[in-house]
């Protein structure tokens, strides 16, 4: 009599064969757990990429805010009214390094003065850090003297270069774009006064 046939399966530990509807069933759950941390690693990927953009746009808002740079400037744009002053705020990114073997002192030198527009004043005219001082705020101050020589809505521009010892902010420009808005100041002159006189003659005094 012959025997009658395994059904198909595989053989588990035991070394007895797994029915079919168990391997059917362990096939499927294996398959929803590959889904599931197929899911999982897709969500982590997508948290951290989130996360990567929002700390280029902070990074962004930041150096926008801030105006960062070598030589960090509060405001690069300004409207100067009438005789009101303007203040702007610099201050450096980093400690001044310099070569030890340099004859030069070490320091960080802005100097506007051969930008300074006629009419304007500019105080001080020009700012240096020294090396112990990097950490200080400079003050700029502007203001409009004389605003006949100027147009209502006049651009001008305040800039320097750096000089120093330093290979990091030796070179480095800043510029301020300064706009004038203020009305011209004009000397009116009245007219001379004139006596009327009258050319009749005078008739003389009687005396009784």
């Amino acid at each position: 009599m012959p025997l009658p046939l395994a059904r198909k399966g595989t053989l588990n530990l035991s070394g007895r064969p797994t029915p079919p509807h168990k391997c059917r069933n362990n096939f499927f759950g294996i398959l929803w757990s590959m889904k599931k941390l197929t899911k999982v690693a897709l969500s982590v990927f997508v948290f951290a990429l989130c996360l990567s953009g929002l700390s280029v746009l902070s990074a962004g808002v930041s150096q926008a805010q801030l105006g960062t740079g070598r030589i960090s400037l509060s405001r690069t744009a300004i409207t100067l009214d009438d005789s009101q002053q303007q203040s702007i705020s610099l201050d450096l990114d980093e400690p001044i390094n310099c070569n030890p073997s340099s004859p030069s002192p070490c320091s960080v030198v802005l100097d506007f003065t051969s930008s300074i527009p006629a009419g304007m004043s500019v105080s001080p005219s020009s700012i240096q850090w020294a090396s112990n001082e990097w950490l200080q705020v400079k003050t700029l101050t502007l203001s409009v003297t004389d605003f006949s020589v100027f147009t209502s809505g006049q651009v001008v521009h305040l800039a320097a270069i750096a000089a120093s010892s330093s290979e990091y902010y030796s070179g480095y420009s800043v510029d301020i774009e300064l706009t004038v808005h203020g009305t011209q100041t004009t000397l009116t002159t009245a007219p001379p006064t004139t006596t009327a006189t009258s050319s009749d003659p005078v008739a003389p005094a009687f005396t009784g």
